[in-house]
């Protein structure tokens, strides 16, 4: 009569499997963009307090932070552009115009409370006309807001000429002065608004549709997803974004003068393909491009404590929108071509 033998593997299975289930998981989250996006912050973060001592402390980052925030609201809303395999040069442009015109209504009379809801309904109007040429007419973004960036700009430096509005209410100004505690209240604002958005983008029928829209157009159309509503839509919220960036710009800033917003469309598109949403669509996220913004501050207030000219700060930019495009589409020629790892079917364990 034979002893029986206990049986260890399916212990040591369990063990192999927890243990590649973890390597997976390592290894998924090194290669997620926000994830290298932090390194590079940390990096950034280091090089500039290895500049000046005061680099890190936290006031001094939060102001600076703080005057990013109307680019920050571009960002956002370019995000939504951008996975839709869309584009919006126009944004920075539209900023201005809203802000020309709602100062100068308020400079006519008008309430500031009611400028405030009517530099919204410009911006998003503005967004609106970019979306229906694209949506409807069926023109390529990059060629329509190319044409209204010099469309907005034009007719805000028409307006305004080489003249500046002020005169806001006392109320209305200082935004950046008021806080909780030491965060700036425009800085809350922005991280509220990018939660929401965050929240629609991952959660919401509208998010999964821009999600679709930017992966394969022409299987979106035979899904019976209303391609044209889902590209007005993604206008629409940067439409959206201009009126709130020229909100906090004439707040902050206290008049408005056509000098004001130029290259912030630099700024706005490299934060978003920064935080790893691809320029090609399909692929990205809110907590990407909060991350980039990030960086870039620290990058900008690195670059000004080294006494770099403003000149070469946006070639250094550039150069880093360029860089990151690059990366993306490498890192996506990688992914497509990587094979699948043996063992990891799930319906291997069925065969």
């Amino acid at each position: 009569m034979s002893t029986p033998t206990l049986q260890y593997e399916p212990r040591e299975a369990a063990m192999s499997s927890l243990r590649h289930r973890a390597a997976r998981l390592v290894l998924s989250t090194i290669k997620q963009p926000e994830t290298m996006t932090c390194v590079l912050l940390l990096v950034a973060l280091g090089v500039g307090s290895s500049m000046s001592p005061f680099f890190l402390d936290a006031r001094y980052l939060l102001d600076k932070t703080s005057s990013y925030i109307p680019v920050g609201f571009m960002a956002l809303a370019m995000t939504f552009v951008i996975i839709a395999a869309q584009i919006d040069l126009s944004v920075a442009s539209g900023s201005l115009l809203t802000a020309v015109i709602s100062a100068w209504a308020h400079s006519r009379g008008v309430p500031m409370p009611v400028v405030m809801v009517l530099s919204l309904l410009i911006g998003l109007g503005l967004g609106l006309f970019n979306g229906v040429l694209v949506a409807y007419l069926k023109l390529p973004s990059l060629v329509v807001t190319l044409g209204t960036l010099a469309l907005y700009r034009g007719l805000a430096q028409g307006w305004i000429g080489d003249g500046r509005i002020s005169g806001f209410p006392q109320w209305f100004l200082g935004i950046d002065y008021v806080k909780l505690g030491i965060v700036p209240l425009p800085l809350m604002l922005l991280l509220g608004v990018a939660a929401a958005l965050g929240l629609i983008l991952t959660r919401s029928t509208f998010g999964r549709k821009v999600f679709a829209l930017g992966t394969n157009e022409s299987a979106t159309r035979y899904s019976a997803i209303d391609v044209a509503r889902v590209k007005l839509g993604v206008f629409a919220l940067s439409g959206l974004s201009m009126g709130a960036a020229a909100l906090v710009q004439m707040s902050q800033i206290r008049t408005i003068d056509q000098k004001q917003f130029r290259s912030d469309e630099l700024l706005a598109i490299t934060a978003v393909v920064l935080g790893g949403t691809s320029i090609f669509g399909g692929r990205g996220s809110i907590l990407g491009t909060v991350l980039a913004l990030l960086l870039l501050v620290v990058v900008r207030s690195a670059m000004g404590v080294a006494n770099v000219r403003v000149e070469n700060q946006l070639a250094i930019i550039g150069s880093m929108l360029v860089a990151s495009v690059l990366l993306s589409d490498i890192f996506s020629r990688i992914n497509l071509r990587a094979p699948k790892p043996i063992g990891l079917d799930p319906g291997a364990s069925n065969a």
